[in-house]
């Protein structure tokens, strides 16, 4: 939403890329709100003693999850979807020449100062919580997630909040909740929009979850606060995106 914002990218675009032998131009901002109908809704991450393959291996079928389809009876509907959002990531790194994390830290943390915010497979220092799943800690504390956008931002719930807070205070959540982008969801009930859920009754959120770890941001628009829940614990049902909470109803 920044390189929108500051004109050096336009989600309307149409980046060319093969999927399953076809080529599909879809306009950027589809990969953002899950209307491409793509598939593999989630990742399971790769253990410390795996070999982690690139993303394009991934969107090739070469990592531990399907190969990047569309759907074309899907497709202008919302379907959730990790591969969406890492062929996003994969036609931006290479459109621009640069990686999600150097974006990351050009257009965002280095203007807010933020010094634990990364896109990376390994946290960017050692003072992180490990994952626990079925009661026991995760071996090596953590998967290594390679989809980026879509499963592999490091950050604390701190950071966070001051990112949600710097898009509600500029122009960035207008551009991610335009209307031009809205499409409606069932389950949970609301609107998606570029990266971000609302509920019916206005309030803007999202969900996280990886192996071991769950996490929930809130924003409400009407009042400005904000909310961010984070939980190294797979049993953490109170922040997940499968029901909204309505932790600032």
């Amino acid at each position: 939403m920044q390189l929108s914002l500051s004109e050096k990218f336009d989600l309307n675009k149409k980046l060319p890329h093969i999927s399953s032998g076809k080529t599909y131009t879809f306009p950027f901002y589809q990969y953002l709100n899950h209307t491409t109908g793509a598939n593999i809704p989630g990742y399971p991450g790769y253990k410390k003693n795996e070999v982690v393959p690139s993303l394009k291996d991934i969107l090739s079928g070469k990592g531990n999850v399907e190969p990047l389809m569309h759907n074309k009876n899907k497709q202008g509907q919302y379907l959730y979807s990790g591969h969406g959002y890492s062929a996003a990531q994969y036609l931006l790194e290479t459109h621009l020449k640069k990686s999600l994390d150097d974006l990351l830290q050009e257009h965002i943390c280095t203007r807010l100062k933020l010094s634990r915010t990364h896109y990376s497979i390994e946290p960017a220092d050692q003072n992180h919580a490990c994952g626990i799943y079925d009661n026991k800690t995760i071996k090596g504390g953590y998967r290594q997630y390679p989809e980026g956008s879509a499963a592999g931002l490091w950050t604390t719930p701190s950071e966070l909040v001051s990112i949600a807070q710097y898009c509600n205070d500029t122009n960035i959540l207008n551009i991610m909740t335009s209307s031009e982008f809205r499409v409606k969801t069932y389950s949970p009930k609301g609107w998606y929009f570029l990266g971000i859920r609302q509920a019916e009754n206005g309030v803007y959120y999202h969900g996280g979850s990886n192996y071991g770890f769950k996490s929930r941001l809130e924003i409400n628009p009407k009042t400005g606060e904000i909310i961010c829940l984070m939980i190294n614990n797979e049993g953490g049902k109170y922040v997940t995106d499968k029901d909204y909470i309505g932790l600032l109803a």
